[in-house]
């Protein structure tokens, strides 16, 4: 594990935690993305564990100028002090025991992020800027959490707006944890700079991608390791596919392939009911999925709907309870 710390605003004496644990306790998570910057209030309770109560999302792709420019662009940080200010807002409206911010991918690979945390101070947001490996050992935290019985041996894939993170573990450990910078945003943006028409060609899947995989492979034995991708971008191939048991086959995922292939925009977000920034980037999110499973010997993953967000909520909740996170 790597030694960091991350912040996160407390309003809970030592005197209240009995107390809370009977009650309902209060937790806003900021997440701040490459396609998306997010909003979450989850109540959790002994009784029931964590549920999401309220979810704000702002439409700001912070990926589209920093891949392009290395830097937040000014539009990008005017939207950006909109959106802090209704978090501000729905922060004091909602009283959260505890408050924590993370961003990802875009804020760390920007020129400028200082002027981004800033701007969020202003608004006393704690936004803490992760690294790729921090961003996937949260993830790992969240999955070892939230599925106890499950097998374990995992491949896990968390494909973001900027990013791809790979983590193999084993039991508790992480054996293997990489970050590709193969983004389902940062690739569609590449795609279009360089003018390719066929997605399969595109360098990032070719030069970054592939090699990474193929080392994978040399180096771990992952014949009886599970598939299990989390985010946004694995969410909405459920709905793509028409998956209901949260598993997505080969099969399927290039049966979804060839239809995004053949649809618009418009169709796509209207046939598969998915917003229209998720449906830009998802036929470039299916071929990432497939060049993987494809790569690995794989023929099906595990989407159990667990993400950043919900991980990074889970952590704050086990140190609630009086053990300190595994990051801290």
């Amino acid at each position: 594990m790597t030694n960091w710390r991350v912040t996160v605003k407390k309003k809970t004496s030592k005197k209240k935690k009995k107390a809370l644990s009977k009650n309902v306790v209060r937790i806003v998570v900021i997440d701040i993305g490459s396609n998306a910057i997010r909003s979450v209030l989850y109540f959790w309770t002994r009784q029931q564990g964590l549920k999401l109560a309220i979810k704000k999302r702002f439409a700001i792709r912070l990926g589209e100028s920093v891949f392009k420019t290395k830097n937040i662009s000014e539009s990008s940080l005017r939207k950006s002090n909109q959106a802090f200010k209704q978090m501000q807002n729905f922060i004091q409206l909602h009283k959260p025991h505890h408050t924590v911010g993370v961003a990802t991918s875009a804020v760390r690979d920007a020129k400028n992020k200082q002027d981004f945390v800033d701007l969020a101070k202003k608004y006393d947001l704690p936004i803490n800027v992760i690294s790729g490996q921090q961003e996937a050992e949260i993830i790992f935290h969240g999955i070892l959490m939230n599925f106890k019985s499950f097998t374990k041996k995992i491949i896990a894939l968390d494909l973001g707006g900027g990013s791809l993170e790979i983590t193999i573990f084993n039991g508790k450990k992480i054996t293997y944890s990489k970050s590709l910078q193969v983004g389902a945003v940062r690739a569609l943006l590449n795609l279009k700079e360089k003018n390719l028409a066929d997605y399969n060609s595109h360098y990032c899947l070719n030069e970054i991608l592939s090699p990474a995989l193929q080392d994978l492979k040399q180096r771990f034995n992952l014949d009886d390791y599970v598939v299990v991708a989390t985010g946004g971008n694995a969410e909405a191939l459920l709905k793509i596919t028409g998956s209901q048991d949260k598993k997505i086959n080969l099969k399927d995922l290039t049966v979804a392939q060839d239809s995004l292939n053949k649809t618009n925009l418009t169709t796509r977000t209207n046939k598969f009911q998915i917003r229209k920034d998720r449906a830009d980037i998802a036929l470039i999110s299916t071929i990432l999925f497939i060049k993987v499973l494809r790569a690995l010997n794989k023929t099906e993953i595990f989407v159990p709907g667990l993400g950043l967000r919900q991980s990074l909520a889970m952590l704050i909740i086990k140190s609630n309870s009086g053990r300190p996170l595994p990051f801290a």
